[in-house]
């Protein structure tokens, strides 16, 4: 980030993170129950960054005011960084913030899975480097949004082991997601003020996420059900796709 002062609002996001994380194992009578490695806390403050933050972060982008047709979203989606100026612009700090937190939080957790520490270094740097982008800033804000509203469908399938209805919602919303995405990167690949190694390393490192989230929904999907019941409180962390 070339303006120190754009550090801010990534400082105060992190530190809501945190706190919000610190009031949720405080009144939670439940937060010391793990789920795939990872304490309640830790799922139900993804939810509420997932399911109110980013969403209220993309409105303020709008201007609250959302494009009014395809062709319309496709100029929003196309514009740079430079392009959102005059409007308030928070959400890669706070998707960056939700990476970070985890960081603070739940190191070893999140050291003993590899997957997830890995996922949260490639988000954090390219939350990072979007701040540079000349073209395509909106469509990495749809994209990266798509894909947590994805994680928000298996984190409540998480906490909520027993529902059937939580099940399928996460395998649906994850490829969802994962369609949504890959729709962003085919149209980011016609971006011509992209170089072609921006276009490179974005399509590289969304298509790996993409992969390891959807080859989790296929081994839980294949194991069925009741596998996942019996072992969602297994410590083992490797399959959570916040």
């Amino acid at each position: 980030m070339e303006d120190p002062n754009a550090l801010y609002p990534l400082l105060a996001f992190t530190v809501a993170c945190i706190l919000i994380t610190v009031v949720i194992t405080i009144v939670d009578p439940k937060s010391d129950v793990s789920y795939d490695g990872f304490k309640r806390p830790k799922y139900w403050g993804s939810l509420l960054w997932q399911l109110l933050v980013l969403p209220v972060c993309i409105m303020l982008l709008m201007d609250g005011s959302p494009p009014g047709s395809f062709s319309e979203l496709l100029a929003w989606a196309q514009r740079g960084k430079s392009g959102f100026s005059s409007v308030p612009n928070f959400y890669f700090a706070a998707l960056n913030a939700a990476q970070l937190k985890d960081f603070i939080t739940g190191p070893m957790e999140l050291w003993r899975s590899k997957k997830m520490f890995a996922h949260h270094v490639i988000v954090s740097a390219t939350c990072f480097y979007a701040e540079s982008l000349e073209q395509g800033y909106g469509n990495f804000v749809l994209s990266s949004y798509a894909l947590e509203f994805g994680s928000a469908g298996f984190n409540l399938c998480s906490v909520f082991p027993g529902s059937t209805f939580c099940w399928y919602l996460y395998h649906s919303a994850i490829a969802g997601s994962h369609v949504l995405a890959m729709c962003g990167f085919l149209g980011m690949l016609w971006y011509n003020e992209l170089s072609i190694t921006v276009r490179v390393v974005f399509g590289v490192s969304g298509i790996a996420v993409m992969n390891g989230r959807q080859l989790v929904s296929h081994d839980w999907l294949t194991k069925g059900f009741e596998y996942h019941k019996e072992h969602i409180h297994d410590t083992r962390g490797e399959t959570k796709h916040e």
